[in-house]
Parts: C-alpha cells; structure tokens; sequence
C-alpha cells in the first residue's frame, strides 16, 4: 500500500455509519473491534465507495448497477505512483496531462487523479455506450468537465491514435486497466479459484471484463502504438492482474530494446496488482 493512500489506516466504518446513513442497515454483524460489511454484496460495495469517494475525495459519484464497481484503494495506490514517477522524471513545469484508457461508468482513475493533484488535467476514453454516458454525468455531477475531457472511443480502432486529443498534444503519461480475461469460461474459473460463487467484484459489462487474448494482448496493442508516438507521451504505463502477464510484457519489452522501463507491485490488502511503464525518453 502506499504511504499516503489515505486507506493506510483501514477506515472505521462505524464511525463512517453515523455521517452516511446508507450504511447502516448493510452491516452483516457487528463485531467487538469494530464493523464487518459483507463485500461479496453488491449493495454494500457500492455504498462503501460512494461514502468512500464523498469522505475522503469530495466526490459525488453514482455507481451504476451493471457496471464495475472499483476499489478505491488499489486504484489509488496506481495514481499515486504515478505520481510519484511524473515527479521524478518530469521535464518541464507546465501543467501535468495524462490520459486513461478506458475510464469506465464511474473515471474512478480521473476522478482520483485530479482530487490529488489540483492542477493536473486528464483526458479518458472509453467505448462503452452506457459506460460513456455514466462517466459524462459523474464528471458533471462535480463540475469537472473541462478539466476532464472523456473522448468516446471506438472499440475496433486504435487504441490511442484514433483521438485527435491524444496526439495532436504532448502527454505525461497514459494509464491503464485493461480487461483480465480473455472469455467468459477465464472469469468462471477465476471464480472458482477464489472461493466459488461469483461475488460483486465479478458484477460488470463484458467490455469491463473481457478482451481477445486477454490483459496482455491489451497492452501489446498499446506497446505497438506507442512505438508510433514514441517520446510525445512521456511514460505508457498499465496495471495488470496477472505475474503470468507482467513476465510476459516485461520480456517482449526487452526483446523490443526498451531499455526505460519501471515494473511496481501494489498490494492492497490481499490484493495484488502490477503495473508496468515504458518511455522512449532518456529520463528515468
């Protein structure tokens, strides 16, 4: 976990209680040290993060039913070592422009983004119609539209070259959550592994969750198209979910005779994500 993630110190949900009363009756029991909440309810997990955004980010943010709901914690953990590497590599000291690919109903990554870092601005995609229409109304809801341009993307084009956006304008960095899974029998198996029945964290559209070859084919499209921007976005970076997948990509990296490239576990209580970064400038 980062040390300044605000959930370096677990929140106490009781006390949460009292100032959001749409926790209150989603309590599973009570406990002497403190409250459980049943995770594996999608109710819940949505309340908690709605509280979660609004207490600790100042964040108004619907979370729709049939869309993924994030983690705030492991979330933050990849924004804020973002941080901390556009800090250390950074070139000049004009304002601070990233781009996340594939925001998704809630740009829980922009959202983030920008409580942290007043002065940044983000752009964010995202190919998914309801997802699109979800995350317009998040970032109007608390007046961030300018600060955060959403660009609809097409699924079967580019990743990034299909955004006037993104390249007619030199960028920070590029964030992104790819899909896990590459079929819908890879997230049955996934469930089983953790403990059988499918639990919230499974609840999302297929776009969220699925994509032909899965996290790495993902960003092995990315690492293509980056080849073609090469130094006008400054550092390329993903999370992935798999050690299988970082193996994979850091390997093809290498073959590909990048030499600047940054790899990062974050953990987030039994959580455990990678990202991996890439830049074609000699900062590092």
């Amino acid at each position: 976990m980062h040390p300044r993630s605000c959930f370096a110190t677990p929140p106490d949900l009781k006390l949460l209680a009292q100032a959001f009363p749409d926790l209150r009756p989603l309590y599973a029991c009570l406990l002497i040290d403190g409250s459980y909440l049943d995770y594996n309810d999608p109710n819940a997990l949505r309340a908690v993060t709605r509280c979660y955004f609004k207490h600790f980010f100042g964040l108004t943010v619907a979370i729709p039913v049939d869309r993924l709901c994030p983690t705030l914690g492991n979330r933050l953990n990849y924004v804020l070592w973002l941080e901390d590497l556009v800090s250390e590599t950074r070139l000049d000291d004009k304002p601070v422009v990233g781009l996340d690919v594939g925001t998704g109903a809630t740009a829980v990554y922009p959202l983030l983004t920008i409580a942290q870092n007043k002065q940044w601005r983000m752009l964010a995609t995202e190919s998914d119609q309801r997802s699109f229409e979800a995350a317009r109304d998040n970032l109007k809801q608390n007046s961030l539209s300018e600060r955060i341009i959403l660009l609809k993307a097409d699924v079967d084009a580019p990743i990034l070259l299909q955004h006037n956006a993104v390249i007619s304008q030199p960028l920070n960095f590029v964030m992104c959550n790819p899909p896990f899974y590459t079929d819908e029998e890879e997230i049955a198996t996934s469930a089983k592994l953790k403990g059988g029945a499918k639990s919230a964290a499974f609840i999302g559209s297929p776009s969220e969750m699925i994509t032909p070859g899965g996290e790495v084919a993902f960003t092995l499209r990315l690492f293509e198209e980056s080849k073609a921007l090469q130094k006008r976005i400054q550092w390329y970076t993903t999370m992935l979910g798999k050690l299988s997948s970082v193996e994979q990509l850091v390997g093809h990296l290498r073959s590909a005779g990048i030499n600047n490239y940054v790899l990062h576990e974050l953990t987030q209580g039994k959580t455990r994500r990678w990202v991996v970064g890439w830049s074609f400038a000699p900062q590092r």
